[in-house]
């Protein structure tokens, strides 16, 4: 992550889709996909529901975390900046 920000620091103009992408991607569960789906193949359907509810499970982690993270500063300056700007 703070290697994505550097570029913030000396003042070089990137968008956040950028710095998303480059923080997010480490963090995908591509492991965890992986064993899925050799599971679904080798007909090992325990392992399959197991490892693949686990790989939801984290998927749906970052999702919730990246909208939150997005959603919740955006409303609060918001109604920080109405309060000041009165």
């Amino acid at each position: 992550m703070t290697l994505s920000l550097l570029p913030l620091l000396f003042g070089f103009k990137i968008s956040y889709d950028k710095i998303v992408i480059g923080v997010i991607i480490p963090l995908v569960p591509g492991a965890g996909i992986y064993y899925t789906a050799y599971y679904l193949i080798t007909k090992q359907h325990a392992l399959f529901a197991q490892k693949g509810l686990e790989t939801f499970e984290i998927a749906s982690a970052i999702v919730l975390g990246i909208i939150f993270g997005f959603a919740i500063p955006q409303s609060l300056f918001t109604k920080i900046g109405k309060v000041f700007h009165r």
